[in-house]
C-alpha cells in the first residue's frame, strides 16, 4: 500500500475480477506506512481498502501489524484473511499484531516466511506465541479452552485448549486457504504433503506422541522430520535429501557471487 498509487491499485482491483484464486498484499507492516498512507489518503492502508469495499474472502492480508479495532471487524466481516510472518516482524523491529483481537474476530490465520529470515514453521509459531506473551505478559495467549459457542461454530481447530495444538491447527487450515488450497492437511482431496517426524531426536525423547506437537513448537530447534512429502513426492528420506549435494554447490557458487570481496 505505502509504494503503489491508488490507481495502480484499482488496476489491479480490475484485473482480478473473475479470479477465484488468493490475492495477497503487504499492508500495515511499520508505523511509518501508516503515517504515509494517512498523508496520501486519509486513511490507514486497511481502512483504506475496506472503504473501497475491495476486501473479500480472496484477500490475504500480510503483515496486519498496526491495525485498530474497526480494520479487524471490516477484514473479519469480508472473509478476508491474515498472514503474519513473526521472523520478519521481529527482524525487522515492525511491532506485535494483536492476535487476541484477530482470534475474538475469528479471522482466519496463516503464517509467511516473507523476508526467509528463517523458513521454519515451529520457530515462526514459537515466537507468535511468545511475543504475544511478552506484550501482554500473560501465558498460553493463542490457547483456545472453548465454549459452547466455539462447539456450534464447526471450525475444525475449535475448541483447542492446547496452545501448540492451536497454533499449529489454526496455521495449517489459514495457510492451506493462503495458499489457495480447496482442501488442506490430512484431507480427501488434499494434496499429499507430509511429515514424519523422527522419535528419536533429543527434543522428542522421553515423551509421549500425544505431547511431540509441543515439544516441536516449543523446544530447541533440532532436526525432527526423518521424511517429507511434497506433492506426494518424497523430498526427504530417512533425513536425506537426494539433490542435496547439487543444490548446496549451487547455493554457496550464488552467495559467493553476491559477496565477491569477502
Amino acid at each position: 500500500m505505502r509504494a503503489a498509487a491508488a490507481e495502480s491499485i484499482a488496476q489491479l482491483h480490475r484485473l482480478a475480477h473473475g479470479f477465484d484464486g488468493p490475492i495477497h498484499v503487504h499492508v500495515s507492516e511499520q508505523r511509518a506506512e501508516l503515517r504515509d498512507c494517512l498523508a496520501a489518503t486519509g486513511k490507514t492502508p486497511v481502512a483504506w481498502l475496506a472503504a473501497h469495499g475491495w476486501l473479500d474472502a480472496r484477500w490475504q492480508l500480510v503483515h496486519a501489524t498496526h491495525v485498530d479495532a474497526g480494520e479487524i471487524a471490516a477484514t473479519a466481516a469480508s472473509g478476508a484473511g491474515v498472514v503474519l510472518c513473526p521472523g520478519t516482524e521481529g527482524n525487522l523491529g515492525d511491532g506485535f499484531a494483536d492476535v487476541p483481537a484477530w482470534l475474538a474476530a475469528d479471522v482466519d490465520l496463516a503464517i509467511g516466511s516473507d523476508s526467509n529470515v528463517t523458513r521454519s514453521w515451529p520457530e515462526e509459531l514459537r515466537w507468535l506465541e511468545y511475543g504475544q506473551r511478552l506484550r501482554l505478559e500473560r501465558r498460553n495467549v493463542c490457547a483456545r479452552p472453548g465454549s459452547v459457542a466455539d462447539a456450534a461454530h464447526g471450525r475444525p481447530w475449535r475448541p483447542q485448549p492446547d496452545t501448540a495444538a492451536s497454533l499449529f491447527e489454526r496455521a495449517r487450515a489459514g495457510g492451506g486457504r493462503a495458499a489457495g488450497h480447496a482442501a488442506w492437511g490430512l484431507a480427501v482431496g488434499a494434496r499429499a504433503d507430509l511429515l514424519v517426524v523422527a522419535p528419536d531426536d533429543p527434543s522428542l525423547l522421553g515423551l509421549p506422541p500425544a505431547r511431540w506437537l509441543d515439544a516441536l513448537v516449543f523446544s530447541s530447534p533440532g532436526r525432527p522430520w526423518r521424511d517429507v512429502m511434497v506433492a506426494g513426492r518424497w523430498a526427504l528420506r530417512d533425513h536425506r535429501h537426494a539433490r542435496a549435494q547439487p543444490i548446496g554447490a549451487a547455493f554457496a557458487q550464488a552467495m559467493a557471487a553476491l559477496w565477491p570481496d569477502t
